[in-house]
């Protein structure tokens, strides 16, 4: 497996990107939002020289995050389908493979039409050799990740987030074995159940011993990202210092 960490996460700049990825020795970077603002805020020019910056420090980009099919866009066909060409194009400049969306991308809120447009979508990233990862996401149609037929799909995959599935109460180390085949990525997190508070990796009841186990098991190649939230809620650290205590938690657990 391969770490990644969440550009608005880990720094509020490229600087402090960069920095904290080299403080951290991590050579992935999960482009969520920059200095606050989503790609499709810069220009093609300004994205092209963030990526010369990223190479030049050795840091590759995980993984595009969209919020096609979420919140203002969910079930809007025309905004969405408008927005992931624009944001294949963005992939296609930081050399990126993934870009990650939500479900709700179809006008009519069904697995069927969902899995059309899906579809669709696929045939698009296909032209710009991207594939399209679809995240369980709370308040989305996907809640539970077995509601897909991913196997139909060449190049739509999951992302697993295992606490959108511990919201709902749902199991979420059974569920990560039953589709890990067609899992590429994932968001890994924990929490306390009892306050709902975020914490460092194994320091809440998330059970994320035994999903790294499952990865293990199945000898999976794709993406951790260590996405905490903890930054929202830690203000006596620094965002690169949080990451790094979050980290050591994982490698403990792990075999790199």
């Amino acid at each position: 497996m391969k770490l990644t960490a969440i550009s608005d996460e880990i720094g509020n700049n490229v600087n402090e990107i960069i920095d904290a990825l080299i403080t951290n020795d991590l050579h992935y970077v999960e482009l969520r939002k920059i200095d606050n603002k989503r790609l499709t805020e810069y220009t093609y020019n300004e994205l092209d020289n963030i990526y010369k910056r990223f190479k030049k420090n050795g840091i590759r980009v995980s993984c595009i995050d969209t919020n096609i099919g979420k919140k203002e866009n969910a079930f809007d066909e025309k905004k969405n389908e408008s927005l992931i060409i624009e944001y294949l194009s963005i992939a296609k400049i930081f050399r990126c493979k993934y870009i990650r969306i939500f479900s709700d991308i179809s006008n009519i809120k069904s697995f069927d039409s969902i899995e059309r447009k899906l579809g669709k979508y696929s045939s698009l990233a296909k032209e710009y050799g991207i594939v399209v990862l679809v995240e369980n996401e709370k308040n989305t149609m996907l809640i539970n990740p077995v509601q897909i037929n991913w196997a139909q799909f060449d190049n739509i995959k999951l992302l697993f987030d295992n606490e959108n599935c511990e919201y709902y109460n749902l199991d979420s180390v059974q569920i990560l074995q039953e589709v890990t085949a067609n899992v590429r990525y994932i968001h890994l997190r924990d929490c306390c159940r009892k306050t709902g508070q975020y914490t460092y990796l194994t320091k809440g009841d998330l059970r994320i011993q035994e999903l790294v186990n499952v990865l293990h098991t199945n000898k999976f190649k794709g993406f951790v990202c260590l996405e905490s939230l903890l930054p929202l809620y830690i203000h006596d650290k620094s965002k690169s210092e949080i990451l790094a205590d979050n980290l050591q938690y994982l490698l403990k657990l792990v075999n790199l």
